[in-house]
């Protein structure tokens, strides 16, 4: 029978039971929750992917994230071409 040479720690433990927890739950509506800010709906303890704030705080720049965007676009239509 094989037994584990090194003992797993905490962090990777929790890590591992997280995305099992988040992926067996029978409804999504169950782990999110609202954004203070723009009311979309988002994981628990995690910046809002629409607005990019958490309580208050600007943690994702939108504008980098439309400018990656629009240059991709013009990189994919101009490939087309």
């Amino acid at each position: 029978m094989g037994v584990p040479k090194h003992k797993k720690s905490y962090d990777r433990v929790r890590d591992r039971r997280t995305k099992v927890f988040y992926h067996t739950l029978p409804f999504p509506e169950d782990v999110l929750v609202k954004c203070e800010e723009c009311g979309e709906y988002k994981l628990p303890h995690r910046a809002c992917p629409n607005c990019g704030k958490y309580k208050g705080v600007t943690y994702i720049d939108l504008s980098v994230r439309e400018a990656r965007k629009r240059k991709k676009q013009e990189r994919i239509s101009k490939n087309r071409v």
